[in-house]
Parts: C-alpha cells; structure tokens; sequence
C-alpha cells in the first residue's frame, strides 16, 4: 500500500476532506487522495484475481468515493475470517472474483453479459439466478410470476409442514412439525439439488385441476380427493416436549424427598397399563387427556401420585429423555427430571392450509369422495380442486407452467428443470413441454375433457389439468379453533378469561359494538354483552336506588332469609327509643305500641333493624356492581331508578 502511495499515518502532515482514509480490518494505515484511492482498490483487485503479489482471493476491498451526506469515503481493506463472500467474473481477466457485503455495493455488477456495458460495469454474475436467495431460488418457473407472490412464497417456504432436520431422534424442541409423506417435486430448478433439498422434502405432488366444482372451492378454499387423503396425502405429525422436574418446589440444598417409581402404599394398579415399574412412560403408548406419565413416591405424605397428560389431543409417548442435573453432573445423583416427547399424528382436515409454490395458498374446504370427483379419459382423477379465479388478478402464470412441466415430466418419467430465465419470447416453455406432452399423445396445451364424478357426462369444456408440487403449511385449524359456550371467568369482574388455552371467550370490542349498533342487531348485542359475558341478579332498594347496600336477613325458624336494604333500615334499639319518646310526649303510659315482625330482621351479627323491605331483584352486568363499588371507594354514590 505504501508503494502504491499510501501515506502512512506518522508521516501524515494533512488530514482532512480532501484526503481518502485507509484502513485494514478497522485499523487505520495511512491517507491518500481520492483519485489515488480508486486506483489503487482497482490495482489491488486485479493483482488478486490474477494471483500476483501475494494477496489472497478473498481480501474485501471496499472504495467508497466521496459523497454528499454519504458513507464516510476511503479504502477499508477486509482480510478476517468468517466474512460472507460470493463468486462473480471479473471482467479485465475472465476469470473468479470473491466479492463481499461491504465492496460490492460501490461496484458495478452485471446480471447477464448482454447488459455489460464498457468502463461502467467490472464484473458480471455467473448466473442471473444469483440474484436471488436459496429461498427465492426454490421457486419454480418464478420469472413467470407477479413479484408479491414470489415474495409471498418465500414467507410460505419456511411455514412448511416438511422435513425440519434429519437428527430429529436426538432433539429435544418445544414444537416441532415433521410431513411424513414428503416427495421430491418432478418439476425443480437445479439449485434444488444442488442444495441437497432431496434430504429436507416439504411437499408433495398432487394432480390438480383448475375447475369450479361443487361451489366447494370459493375464493382461496381447494377441495382435497378424499381417497389422495386416505392414501396419505400431507399426512404430517406433531411433536411436543414436556419437561418432569421432581424437584421444582424443591430449594436448593434440600434433601430429595420425591423419588421417581411406586412406592409401598396403596394405588390403582391401572396405572401400570401406561408406567413401567421405574415410574416412566412405555415409549409408543397411547395417551390421552387425564392419562397418568409418570409415577413418583413422595415421602412427606407417603403416597405414590402421577401426573397426567393434560392436553386434548390425545398423543403416543416418541421418547423419554433422562435429565442430569448440571451441579451434580458429576456425582451419580439421583433422577429427578425427565422430558417426554410426544407424537400428534395430524391428518389433513378440513381448516388445514395449503400452498403451491408460486403463493397461491387456500384452505381444505373439504375431503371430497373420490367417487364423485370428475375423471379424465384416462381414468385420472385430480387430488386437488382449485378454482379458475386464483389467477386472473395474481397472475401467477409459473403455476400453469409447472402443471405443464409437471405432467410431461409424469409421462416421460423426467424431472423438468425449472430455473428462472432458460426461456424467452422466442422459445416459450408453453412451446416445449407442449412438444412433449403431445408426443406422449396428450394435449399440446394441457387441457384434458373431464366427466362429472355425479352423472357421468362430460363437461361442457375441457379443463386445466396437471402435476403441482404442493406444501402442507403448518398453520392448522387444530392449533387455531377457538369456541366456548361455558367456562372460567374472571374473579373481579365475572366476565369470561381471554386466550384460547384456558377456553377463554372472543372479546366483542368497542369497535365490534359499533358495528353491531350499525347494523340494529340489538338483541344479538344484548346477547353478547350481557347474556354470554357477565350475566347476573342483583338486589337492589327501590326507595334508595343502591345495589350495594343490600343483604340477606338471617332466616327465622320455619321461614326464608329476605332481601332487606341497610341504608334505608332502622337500628331496632333506635326504632324503641323513639317509640318510647313519643309514648312519653303522649302521657298515657299504659298505650301499647307495635311493630310488624316483617319489618324486624337480624343481620349475621345479631343486631336488628326495623324497615328496609321495598327491594326487587334486577338483571344486570356484574362490572356495573364492580363499578359502583369503586366509585363508592372515592365518595361518589350510584343512584338507580327502578320502575315499576
């Protein structure tokens, strides 16, 4: 670099905007100019792809020229380990360049050789798919697609229900899906298998036609050959771990007083149906909700308890994994955790989503007998319905070409390379797998006359059918419905508990209120509201017009306990020392006076109150009692007007 011209640090006399900063991994070398700058990144980049001066292949020379409110300019040289790198040509030679992150967004790269053009562009790509990721590069036909449903696939790629690794016996994940049924897909591009995806299947190959049929597959919804279904198709499975740790109440330092097994007392001998003599499940049981997994002695109370499997899908035991404990990993303590994996198996059902691989993602709407699905001359039968209307405004015209691809490729037992950009305007693949569908004696544009699975006539056009890769995503209706009619409630406010784990209810909202309000639903708002949320009878004074202030009398023997208000009740000592006042001012002593024993009652502490009878039972919300008591906490007083 100094002999290139770099000035080194110690001699430097001038720093500033005119003068270009050199530095190797962060550390700064010395300062040049600009110009000198760009001559020697271009001087050290053909010195390393032509292998002279020592430099080595994968040394990052980042330039950036100087800017108005850019990156701050200079040469920062690259040369540590663990770098992300990629091939590109280099043009003054023909020959490998390793380009970075950080240099290759101040260099001109062209993606095909037609677009190079002289002193602009110093590299072109090896391949126009290079522009693309591993993701992107999955995608087949995908030049042929809109970019939202390209990118909308890319999300899709990696929500597959496929093959999340290989080393799955020896894992230990919270969730984890697995599709037992993946195939390789017969229409592919290269990369696939240069990736090796072979190893990772996440779909299948379906025979789908594009036809409205049965009303079934409106909008998104794709109807599933039932049969296709019950011979295993996306048939997938759940995992789970559940982690058993004996000494969670445990503090640490505390003799180990919960020991895994049975112990000497008496318990159910069921239990053994599910329990091995250890106290841990047989691995391939079938377990359901309230099934015991494992059995452990506890000495404090001397019984023998279980815990159970409390989810509601029932699952089969897939392994069980002992647990050390990393503070006495090295002493041979005792077993106080185990994980158990469970197996879910999950079959398609109707709710399931599913996916090609250019976007078009829809919903099972439902499992179709395969006796009522239409059938072709040949006998063939789709496994997938979708409808015509996908495609019109998403333009997804990949998806029509890998049905083509995919079924000449059946017929001549072919998988088709699906890279992007091997056609064009002059050479179509409608053209070329057109060629081979026709000589495998079907139609040169995919089209095949259908007859209805119903009556047996044919229909009145032919329809679009071929061979599509789909994916089963891992988005199921099992993980997502949601329904309640009864169930736990809220302690302070009696209306139901929100999240779907505990059966909680749906929240109607202000806005979902409005709505209801918009469209009269008045009862159905009620219903919502009130009814199905907090419900509930409330005592309440007519004279006074408080909810709070009422209680229950103690029973009288042979009689019921009433409803009796407090505020507007009279102390009995009260009522008697008036009286007797009054039988004073009078002067006849001898007059008796009486009161009604209705309107005597006793409270729970034994004291008595005369009055206090003109209370009703009302219907209202529990939250407007919780309400009121909060605001009687801050002195403000609910006054309601009950009529009649």
């Amino acid at each position: 670099l100094f002999e290139l011209g770099v000035t080194p640090i110690e001699a430097c006399s001038q720093i500033g905007q005119n003068y270009a900063v050199v530095q190797i991994d962060g550390e700064i070398i010395g300062y040049t100019s600009h110009k000198n700058s760009a001559q020697i990144a271009n001087t050290l980049r053909f010195w390393k792809v032509a292998g002279k001066n020592g430099i080595p292949l994968d040394l990052e020379i980042g330039y950036v020229p100087p800017s108005t409110k850019g990156q701050y300019p200079g040469l920062f040289i690259f040369g540590g380990h663990s770098r992300m790198m990629r091939p590109v040509k280099y043009l003054p030679l023909g020959k490998e360049d390793i380009v970075g992150p950080f240099e290759q967004v101040y260099m001109n790269i062209a993606v095909t050789a037609p677009e190079i053009v002289n002193d602009v562009h110093t590299h072109v790509e090896f391949s126009p798919t290079n522009i693309l990721s591993i993701l992107a590069n999955l995608t087949p036909f995908s030049d042929y697609n809109q970019s939202p449903r390209n990118m909308y696939q890319c999300q899709m790629g990696k929500q597959t229900m496929g093959t999340p690794g290989v080393g799955l016996v020896h894992r230990s994940d919270n969730k984890l899906y697995r599709l037992q049924s993946g195939q390789t897909p017969i229409v592919k591009a290269n990369l696939y298998d240069d990736y090796g995806m072979d190893n990772f299947p996440n779909g299948t190959n379906a025979v789908v036609a594009v036809i409205s049929y049965t009303c079934y597959d409106m909008d998104d919804a794709m109807i599933i050959n039932k049969s296709a279904d019950e011979r295993g198709f996306g048939y997938g499975t759940m995992y789970k771990v559940e982690k058993v740790d004996l000494s969670m109440n445990r503090s640490r330092g505390d003799p180990i007083t919960q020991h895994f097994g049975f112990g000497s007392d008496e318990w159910p001998q069921e239990w053994l149906t599910n329990i091995d003599e250890d106290g841990l499940p047989y691995v391939g049981t079938f377990v359901q909700e309230g099934d015991p997994i494992a059995a452990f002695y506890d000495e404090i109370s001397g019984k023998t308890k279980v815990k159970t499997y409390h989810h509601s899908e029932p699952a089969y035991i897939e392994a069980v994994n002992l647990i050390g404990d990393d503070s006495n990993s090295l002493n041979n303590s005792e077993l106080q955790t185990v994980s158990i994996k469970y197996r879910i198996t999950r079959t398609p059902q109707i709710g399931d989503k599913f996916s090609s691989r250019h976007g078009q993602k829809g919903v099972c709407s439902r499992k179709w007998p395969t006796i009522d699905m239409p059938f072709s001359e040949t006998g063939i039968q789709p496994d997938i319905i979708i409808n015509p209307h996908a495609f019109p405004s998403r333009m997804t015209i990949g998806m029509f070409v890998e049905s083509l691809a995919g079924k000449a490729g059946c017929l001549h037992g072919i998988a088709q390379d699906a890279t992007p950009w091997r056609f064009n305007e002059e050479d179509t693949p409608a053209d070329y797998f057109g060629e081979q569908l026709k000589a495998a004696g079907y139609n040169y544009h995919g089209n095949e006359p259908l007859y209805s699975g119903a009556t047996g006539e044919e229909l009145r056009v032919d329809i679009y059918i071929g061979v599509v890769y789909y994916q089963r995503l891992r988005h199921m209706v099992n993980d997502k419905y949601q329904v309640r009619s009864t169930g736990p409630v809220n302690a302070l406010t009696m209306q139901p508990v929100k999240g779907r784990k505990r059966g909680g209810g749906i929240r109607i909202g202000e806005m979902e209120r409005d709505a209801f309000i918009g469209h009269g639903t008045a009862y159905l708002l009620q219903d919502r509201l009130l009814n199905c949320s907090d419900y509930t009878h409330s005592a309440i004074c007519k004279d006074c017009g408080s909810i709070l202030t009422t209680q229950s009398s103690v029973p009288r023997i042979g009689g019921k306990s009433t409803v009796r208000c407090r505020r507007c009740a009279i102390k009995f000592e009260d009522v008697k020392s008036v009286l007797n006042k009054q039988k004073a001012a009078s002067g006849d002593e001898n007059e008796d006076i009486y009161i009604d024993d209705s309107y005597i009652w006793e409270d729970g502490q034994g004291k008595k109150f005369v009055g206090g009878v003109n209370t009703t039972t009302v219907a209202i919300p529990f939250v407007l009692k919780y309400l009121d008591s909060e605001l009687s906490a801050m002195g403000i007083r609910l006054k309601y007007n009950v009529e009649p």
